[in-house]
């Protein structure tokens, strides 16, 4: 199985690549070198272990046609709905942090800022089972 790619967009400009591994060992050799390569962007790495199912990788900058993040699965944590969700939810809080107008105590105190952050995380999740289906699905 080859690395499957491919683009959840947060809103119109910012989009998140998600990358499929085709098992758990190629994904974590893929994150020790990301230490390399991102030299000179800020980035957000969450976790130093190998016990991990998936991970948001966030890379914030302003630039078009580049991703403000990867979210990187293996197939077995991929087809999981609470894995996926829970990345997402990461994903919609770094966007959320790195992008959006509102602060995020806002969330706590604003509805509308509630009713905002639940869209994103909503549409983030829909993106992501349509463009699976199209890989995954059963035939």
């Amino acid at each position: 199985m080859k690395i499957v790619k491919f683009r959840v967009y947060a809103d119109k400009r910012h989009y998140y690549q998600v990358l499929i591994f085709p098992d758990k060992n190629t994904m974590y050799k893929y994150r020790k070198t990301l230490a390399g390569e991102l030299v000179g962007q800020k980035v957000v790495l969450g976790r130093t272990a190998n016990n991990y199912e998936a991970e948001v990788i966030c890379l914030y900058h302003k630039e078009r046609n580049k991703p403000i993040g990867q979210i990187t699965f293996y197939p077995k944590s991929s087809k999981c709905s609470g894995v996926v969700s829970h990345e997402m939810a990461h994903a919609t809080q770094f966007y959320w942090m790195g992008y959006v107008r509102y602060k995020w105590n806002d969330i706590i105190k604003k509805e509308r800022a509630q009713e905002k952050f639940a869209q994103i995380l909503g549409e983030l999740v829909r993106q992501y089972w349509v463009k699976w289906f199209r890989y995954f699905e059963p035939k």
